[in-house]
């Protein structure tokens, strides 16, 4: 785990998707662990080990997603948008529920 020393960057929490919900969920569900997390200076660390394993988490279930489910052979643009918005959009709501909807 990363420390706040190391890396004067984990002063606030990242902005993304991944992060801002990490941080929501625990805020709503486990409010003392939230606190028991600033305590120990761990907050924002612990914010930034989710959003970085979800981010590698996404690109490896997108990667997947597509060799299951290969692209259309089509010119149409609009097929192809909904392809890949499906194929985020899964792939997203994976990771939400395995790595970042999850107790701390």
């Amino acid at each position: 785990m990363i420390s706040p020393d190391e890396n004067r960057e984990l002063d606030k929490i990242p902005e993304g998707i991944f992060a801002a919900e990490a941080v929501k969920y625990l805020v709503q569900n486990y409010p003392k662990r939230v606190q028991e997390l600033k305590i120990q200076g761990t907050w924002f660390s612990t914010i930034y080990q989710i959003d970085n394993q979800a981010l590698e988490m996404m690109d490896k279930v997108q990667q997947e997603l597509k060799k299951k489910h290969p692209i259309p052979q089509t010119e149409d643009f609009t097929e192809l948008a909904r392809y890949n918005n499906w194929i985020r959009e899964t792939a997203q709501e994976i990771v939400m529920k395995e790595v970042v909807r999850v107790p701390r």
